[in-house]
Protein backbone atom coordinates (compact mmCIF):
# COMPACT_ATOMS: atom_id res chain seq x y z
CA UNK A 1 0.00 0.00 0.00
CA UNK A 2 1.24 3.51 -0.83
CA UNK A 3 2.49 5.65 2.03
CA UNK A 4 -0.16 8.15 0.96
CA UNK A 5 -3.06 5.68 1.12
CA UNK A 6 -5.71 5.88 3.81
CA UNK A 7 -4.85 3.73 6.87
CA UNK A 8 -6.71 0.36 6.90
CA UNK A 9 -7.98 1.02 10.44
CA UNK A 10 -9.78 4.16 9.26
CA UNK A 11 -11.44 2.22 6.44
CA UNK A 12 -12.49 -0.50 8.92
CA UNK A 13 -14.05 2.09 11.24
CA UNK A 14 -15.99 3.51 8.32
CA UNK A 15 -17.36 0.07 7.42
CA UNK A 16 -18.32 -0.77 11.01
CA UNK A 17 -20.19 2.52 11.29
CA UNK A 18 -22.55 1.36 8.54
CA UNK A 19 -23.66 -1.77 10.44
CA UNK A 20 -27.18 -0.89 11.73
CA UNK A 21 -26.76 -2.40 15.19
CA UNK A 22 -23.50 -0.52 15.69
CA UNK A 23 -24.16 2.78 13.92
CA UNK A 24 -25.91 4.65 16.77
CA UNK A 25 -23.34 3.57 19.33
CA UNK A 26 -20.53 4.43 16.94
CA UNK A 27 -21.87 7.93 16.33
CA UNK A 28 -22.32 8.60 20.06
CA UNK A 29 -18.80 7.47 20.94
CA UNK A 30 -17.34 9.32 17.96
CA UNK A 31 -18.97 12.61 18.97
CA UNK A 32 -17.74 12.28 22.55
CA UNK A 33 -14.14 11.17 22.10
CA UNK A 34 -13.06 12.01 18.55
CA UNK A 35 -10.51 14.85 18.51
CA UNK A 36 -11.65 15.59 14.96
CA UNK A 37 -15.26 16.08 16.07
CA UNK A 38 -14.26 18.22 19.04
CA UNK A 39 -12.29 20.50 16.74
CA UNK A 40 -15.24 20.76 14.34
CA UNK A 41 -17.60 21.68 17.17
CA UNK A 42 -15.24 24.50 18.12
CA UNK A 43 -14.95 25.66 14.50
CA UNK A 44 -18.74 25.66 14.16
CA UNK A 45 -19.05 27.86 17.26
CA UNK A 46 -16.25 30.27 16.36
CA UNK A 47 -16.79 30.59 12.59
CA UNK A 48 -20.49 29.99 11.88
CA UNK A 49 -21.32 29.39 8.23
CA UNK A 50 -17.87 28.19 7.15
CA UNK A 51 -18.05 24.52 8.13
CA UNK A 52 -19.76 22.54 5.37
CA UNK A 53 -19.05 18.80 5.21
CA UNK A 54 -18.11 17.58 8.72
CA UNK A 55 -16.85 14.15 7.65
CA UNK A 56 -13.09 13.77 7.05
CA UNK A 57 -13.52 10.58 4.98
CA UNK A 58 -11.32 10.42 1.90
CA UNK A 59 -9.53 7.79 -0.18
CA UNK A 60 -6.85 8.00 -2.88
CA UNK A 61 -7.95 8.46 -6.51
CA UNK A 62 -11.60 8.66 -5.48
CA UNK A 63 -12.80 10.27 -8.74
CA UNK A 64 -10.32 9.22 -11.46
CA UNK A 65 -12.61 10.10 -14.38
CA UNK A 66 -12.80 13.73 -13.24
CA UNK A 67 -9.07 13.97 -12.63
CA UNK A 68 -8.30 12.45 -16.04
CA UNK A 69 -10.82 14.69 -17.82
CA UNK A 70 -9.33 17.89 -16.44
CA UNK A 71 -5.77 16.65 -16.98
CA UNK A 72 -6.59 16.07 -20.65
CA UNK A 73 -8.04 19.55 -21.04
CA UNK A 74 -5.01 21.15 -19.39
CA UNK A 75 -2.37 19.02 -21.08
CA UNK A 76 -1.06 22.04 -23.05
CA UNK A 77 -0.55 24.01 -19.86
CA UNK A 78 3.07 23.46 -18.78
CA UNK A 79 2.51 24.30 -15.10
CA UNK A 80 -1.17 24.58 -14.10
CA UNK A 81 -2.29 25.75 -10.70
CA UNK A 82 -4.70 23.28 -9.09
CA UNK A 83 -6.78 23.68 -5.92
CA UNK A 84 -8.25 20.86 -3.84
CA UNK A 85 -10.90 22.53 -1.69
CA UNK A 86 -11.79 20.55 1.42
CA UNK A 87 -8.70 18.38 1.05
CA UNK A 88 -9.12 16.56 4.40
CA UNK A 89 -6.08 14.32 5.04
CA UNK A 90 -4.58 15.10 1.62
CA UNK A 91 -5.43 12.00 -0.41
CA UNK A 92 -6.84 14.10 -3.25
CA UNK A 93 -3.80 16.37 -3.40
CA UNK A 94 -1.36 13.48 -3.53
CA UNK A 95 -3.51 11.78 -6.16
CA UNK A 96 -3.57 14.95 -8.26
CA UNK A 97 0.21 14.98 -8.31
CA UNK A 98 0.09 11.81 -10.45
CA UNK A 99 -2.32 13.42 -12.92
CA UNK A 100 -0.55 16.79 -12.93
CA UNK A 101 3.17 16.07 -12.44
CA UNK A 102 4.25 19.70 -13.10
CA UNK A 103 1.39 21.49 -11.39
CA UNK A 104 1.38 23.81 -8.41
CA UNK A 105 -1.02 22.07 -6.01
CA UNK A 106 -2.83 23.72 -3.13
CA UNK A 107 -4.92 21.87 -0.54
CA UNK A 108 -7.29 23.83 1.71
CA UNK A 109 -9.24 22.48 4.67
CA UNK A 110 -10.91 24.15 7.63
CA UNK A 111 -9.69 21.49 10.09
CA UNK A 112 -6.21 22.28 11.53
CA UNK A 113 -5.81 18.65 12.58
CA UNK A 114 -6.32 17.51 8.99
CA UNK A 115 -3.88 20.08 7.61
CA UNK A 116 -1.25 19.09 10.19
CA UNK A 117 -1.61 15.51 9.00
CA UNK A 118 -1.27 16.60 5.36
CA UNK A 119 1.99 18.34 6.15
CA UNK A 120 3.34 15.32 8.03
CA UNK A 121 2.47 13.05 5.11
CA UNK A 122 4.15 15.42 2.68
CA UNK A 123 7.31 15.50 4.78
CA UNK A 124 7.27 11.71 5.17
CA UNK A 125 6.97 11.34 1.38
CA UNK A 126 10.12 13.38 0.85
CA UNK A 127 8.56 16.82 0.37
CA UNK A 128 7.37 18.64 -2.75
CA UNK A 129 8.06 22.35 -3.17
CA UNK A 130 5.06 22.71 -5.50
CA UNK A 131 2.53 21.43 -2.93
CA UNK A 132 1.08 23.81 -0.35
CA UNK A 133 -1.46 23.09 2.40
CA UNK A 134 -3.51 25.83 4.08
CA UNK A 135 -5.87 25.75 7.03
CA UNK A 136 -8.86 27.85 5.98
CA UNK A 137 -12.62 27.63 5.54
CA UNK A 138 -12.65 29.61 2.29
CA UNK A 139 -10.37 30.82 -0.50
CA UNK A 140 -10.39 34.46 0.61
CA UNK A 141 -6.61 34.28 1.03
CA UNK A 142 -6.04 33.24 -2.60
CA UNK A 143 -5.54 35.73 -5.48
CA UNK A 144 -8.15 36.54 -8.12
CA UNK A 145 -8.09 34.48 -11.34
CA UNK A 146 -5.32 32.30 -9.94
CA UNK A 147 -6.21 28.62 -10.44
CA UNK A 148 -6.53 26.69 -13.69
CA UNK A 149 -8.69 24.05 -12.01
CA UNK A 150 -10.56 23.70 -8.72
CA UNK A 151 -11.79 20.39 -7.34
CA UNK A 152 -14.64 20.61 -4.83
CA UNK A 153 -15.62 16.96 -4.39
CA UNK A 154 -17.89 15.64 -1.62
CA UNK A 155 -17.65 19.01 0.16
CA UNK A 156 -20.94 20.83 -0.52
CA UNK A 157 -22.95 18.27 1.37
CA UNK A 158 -23.73 16.97 4.87
CA UNK A 159 -24.22 13.40 6.08
CA UNK A 160 -27.31 14.34 8.09
CA UNK A 161 -29.04 15.56 4.93
CA UNK A 162 -28.21 12.26 3.29
CA UNK A 163 -29.43 10.22 6.24
CA UNK A 164 -32.61 12.06 7.21
CA UNK A 165 -33.63 13.85 3.96
CA UNK A 166 -35.43 16.73 5.73
CA UNK A 167 -37.81 18.92 3.75
CA UNK A 168 -35.56 21.91 4.46
CA UNK A 169 -31.77 22.01 4.67
CA UNK A 170 -31.19 25.37 6.37
CA UNK A 171 -31.00 23.94 9.90
CA UNK A 172 -28.12 21.70 8.79
CA UNK A 173 -26.46 23.27 5.74
CA UNK A 174 -28.06 26.46 4.36
CA UNK A 175 -27.98 27.15 0.63
CA UNK A 176 -26.57 30.63 1.32
CA UNK A 177 -23.45 29.19 2.99
CA UNK A 178 -22.82 26.89 0.04
CA UNK A 179 -23.40 29.63 -2.53
CA UNK A 180 -21.02 31.96 -0.70
CA UNK A 181 -18.35 29.27 -0.90
CA UNK A 182 -18.90 28.71 -4.63
CA UNK A 183 -18.83 32.45 -5.37
CA UNK A 184 -15.50 32.69 -3.58
CA UNK A 185 -14.11 29.68 -5.47
CA UNK A 186 -15.23 31.29 -8.72
CA UNK A 187 -13.37 34.48 -7.87
CA UNK A 188 -10.02 32.73 -7.77
CA UNK A 189 -10.59 30.55 -10.87
CA UNK A 190 -9.12 31.82 -14.14
CA UNK A 191 -11.41 32.46 -17.11
CA UNK A 192 -11.14 29.28 -19.16
CA UNK A 193 -10.38 27.32 -15.99
CA UNK A 194 -12.28 24.26 -14.80
CA UNK A 195 -14.35 23.84 -11.67
CA UNK A 196 -15.36 20.31 -10.65
CA UNK A 197 -18.26 20.10 -8.19
CA UNK A 198 -19.61 16.64 -7.42
CA UNK A 199 -21.41 14.61 -4.74
CA UNK A 200 -23.23 17.62 -3.34
CA UNK A 201 -26.76 18.59 -2.31
CA UNK A 202 -26.92 21.75 -4.42
CA UNK A 203 -26.83 22.70 -8.11
CA UNK A 204 -24.47 25.22 -9.63
CA UNK A 205 -27.31 26.24 -11.94
CA UNK A 206 -29.16 27.71 -8.93
CA UNK A 207 -26.28 29.96 -7.87
CA UNK A 208 -25.59 33.58 -8.74
CA UNK A 209 -22.36 32.72 -10.59
CA UNK A 210 -23.94 30.05 -12.80
CA UNK A 211 -23.97 32.41 -15.81
CA UNK A 212 -20.16 32.35 -15.78
CA UNK A 213 -20.01 28.61 -16.45
CA UNK A 214 -20.54 26.13 -19.23
CA UNK A 215 -20.95 22.44 -18.46
CA UNK A 216 -18.29 20.33 -20.16
CA UNK A 217 -18.88 16.98 -18.47
CA UNK A 218 -21.81 15.21 -16.86
CA UNK A 219 -21.59 11.97 -14.94
CA UNK A 220 -23.97 9.16 -14.02
CA UNK A 221 -25.20 9.46 -10.47
CA UNK A 222 -24.66 5.81 -9.55
CA UNK A 223 -24.88 5.27 -5.81
CA UNK A 224 -25.81 8.97 -5.33
CA UNK A 225 -28.91 8.74 -7.54
CA UNK A 226 -31.17 9.13 -4.49
CA UNK A 227 -29.12 11.80 -2.76
CA UNK A 228 -31.41 14.75 -1.89
CA UNK A 229 -31.05 18.09 -3.66
CA UNK A 230 -32.00 21.48 -2.21
CA UNK A 231 -32.80 24.78 -3.91
CA UNK A 232 -32.10 28.44 -3.12
CA UNK A 233 -35.14 28.50 -0.82
CA UNK A 234 -33.63 25.60 1.18
CA UNK A 235 -36.52 23.35 0.17
CA UNK A 236 -35.89 19.76 -0.93
CA UNK A 237 -36.22 19.31 -4.70
CA UNK A 238 -38.19 16.10 -5.05
CA UNK A 239 -37.96 14.18 -8.31
CA UNK A 240 -34.91 16.16 -9.46
CA UNK A 241 -31.48 14.81 -10.36
CA UNK A 242 -28.32 16.75 -11.18
CA UNK A 243 -25.54 15.14 -13.21
CA UNK A 244 -23.44 18.15 -14.26
CA UNK A 245 -19.98 17.86 -12.76
CA UNK A 246 -17.20 19.64 -14.70
CA UNK A 247 -17.65 23.29 -15.62
CA UNK A 248 -15.54 25.72 -17.63
CA UNK A 249 -15.49 29.37 -16.61
CA UNK A 250 -16.46 31.55 -19.54
CA UNK A 251 -14.19 34.31 -20.75
CA UNK A 252 -10.68 34.50 -22.08
CA UNK A 253 -9.33 31.00 -22.67
CA UNK A 254 -12.57 29.46 -23.94
CA UNK A 255 -10.54 27.52 -26.52
CA UNK A 256 -9.83 25.10 -23.66
CA UNK A 257 -13.36 23.83 -24.17
CA UNK A 258 -12.22 21.92 -27.23
CA UNK A 259 -11.78 18.20 -26.73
Amino acid sequence: MSRMSRPPLAVLRRKLAKVPILSDAYRFVREQISPHRRILRRIRRETPGLLLQPSPFTVPDRHPHFFAQVAKRLEQNPAPRILSFGCSAGDEVFTLRRYFPRAELVGIDINPRAIARCKRRLEHAGGDAAIRFCCAGSTTGEPDDHFDAIFCLSVLRHGDLEATRPERCDAILPFADVERTVVELSRCLKPGGFCVIWHCHFRLSDMSVSWQYETVMTDGLGKWANSPLYGPDNQRLDGVQWCDAVFCKRGQGRDTLAH
